[in-house]
Parts: C-alpha cells; sequence; structure tokens
C-alpha cells in the first residue's frame, strides 16, 4: 500500500499485489502515479472545457 498527500486535497492511496515485494512497489508506484496524474488533471481539464466554445459539430443542422 501506498499513499500520497498533495498539499490542499484529500489523500490518494492505492494497493498492487504481485508475487515479489520489487513487482509490488513497482505496480504500486505506477499505480500512484497515475493517480496523482489524474487527480491534478481533472480540475485543469474542467476549466478547459468549461472556457472552450462550442465546436461545429455541436450545433444541429437546424441551427445553422
Amino acid at each position: 500500500m501506498m499513499e500520497a498527500r498533495l498539499e490542499g486535497r484529500q489523500p490518494i492511496a492505492i494497493t498492487h499485489q504481485a508475487t515479489t515485494i520489487d513487482l509490488a512497489v513497482n505496480g504500486a508506484a505506477d499505480k500512484l502515479a497515475s493517480a496523482i496524474e489524474s487527480n491534478l488533471g481533472r480540475p485543469r481539464d474542467q476549466r478547459r472545457r468549461q472556457a472552450a466554445p462550442p465546436s461545429d459539430e455541436a450545433i444541429s443542422p437546424d441551427e445553422q
């Protein structure tokens, strides 16, 4: 089990089971890195979606 505590955010905890300690630690580290990237990317992605103008595909033919 590994846990990351990022300032201003909830802790992120993950687990990974493997046949050896090395494999378990490496697997857990990969999962934790992915979870951190996902957690940090979410607010940024949401702001981009809110600020982006609608695409032409989102407009129905009746509206053109």
